[in-house]
């Protein structure tokens, strides 16, 4: 998808938690003579999602594209594994949408 959005002319802001694979797509967007940037945070912090959009003018496109899971089975989850999952798949895009729309 960034690649893509690079592609066709946007400035793209990759995101994430593994700073290697950011960079590799941003090296690839780079080499197609695209252009972004790389912001490495964790969206199940509370704060994550303002600080990934401090300083920032203006977002015209916006993928929620970041989650996780647990593949172990339900009855070997705890309320903290589950809280996690929820965080980072239901409430970080909530709060990235709401900032972004406000």
């Amino acid at each position: 998808m960034a690649k893509g959005l690079a592609a066709a002319g946007a400035h793209v802001l990759l995101h994430g938690r593994d700073a290697e694979r950011l960079l590799a797509v941003q090296q690839a967007i780079a080499a197609a003579g695209g252009s972004s940037e790389i912001v490495v945070a964790d969206l199940s912090r509370e704060e994550a999602a303002a600080e990934l959009l401090s300083g920032r003018d203006r977002i015209d496109i916006l993928v929620n594209n970041a989650g996780d899971r647990d593949r172990r089975p339900l009855a070997e989850l705890d309320r903290d594994a589950a809280r996690k999952l929820v965080e980072i798949n239901l409430i970080a895009p909530f709060d990235l949408t709401r900032l972004i729309g406000a």
